[in-house]
C-alpha cells in the first residue's frame, strides 16, 4: 500500500514510477532515499550511459557491481598515486639547488618516478580492461 494524498492505494511489487524535473535540486525524504535512484541529465551522453548501466548492473548482477566497485577503487588509488608522484617531482624541482642535470638525488627521483608511472599506467590499462570485461557480461 502506498499513500497518495489522503488515500491508500494497492500497487504491484513490479511498479516503477519515473518522475522528471527540469530542476537539478531535489529534496528526497530520508525514508524514501533507499527506493529512489536520481539520474542527472545534465551530463554527457557517455556519463549517462555509464550511470544507467551501473543501475542495471547493481539491480541485475550484484556480484558484478561489487567487482566493478573494487576495480574503481583500485583505479582511484592509482590515480591518486600518480598525483602524489607529480607533486613529489614538482617539490623536488622547486627546492633543487644548482644545476638540475648534475643533481644526483633529483635524477634518481626522476628515474624511480618514471618506473612507478610505467607500472601505474600498466595497472590502469589492466583495470580498464577488467572493467570493460565486467560490463560485457
Amino acid at each position: 500500500m502506498i499513500e497518495m494524498g489522503d488515500r491508500s492505494v494497492d500497487f504491484s511489487d513490479n511498479f516503477k514510477l519515473v518522475v522528471v524535473s527540469r530542476s537539478s535540486e531535489h529534496d528526497i525524504a530520508l525514508s524514501a532515499k533507499g527506493f529512489v535512484s536520481p539520474v542527472v541529465f545534465n551530463m554527457s551522453r557517455d556519463a549517462l550511459e555509464n550511470e544507467i548501466l551501473d543501475l542495471v548492473v547493481r539491480n541485475e548482477i550484484p556480484e558484478t557491481e561489487e567487482r566493478l566497485e573494487a576495480v574503481r577503487l583500485t583505479e582511484k588509488s592509482l590515480r591518486l598515486d600518480l598525483i602524489q608522484l607529480e607533486d613529489d617531482i614538482l617539490e623536488s624541482l622547486s627546492t633543487a639547488d644548482g644545476n638540475l642535470l648534475e643533481n644526483k638525488g633529483l635524477l634518481q627521483l626522476l628515474k624511480v618516478t618514471k618506473d612507478k608511472v610505467s607500472e601505474i599506467s600498466d595497472a590502469l590499462l589492466k583495470s580498464e580492461e577488467a572493467s570493460c570485461e565486467l560490463f560485457e557480461q
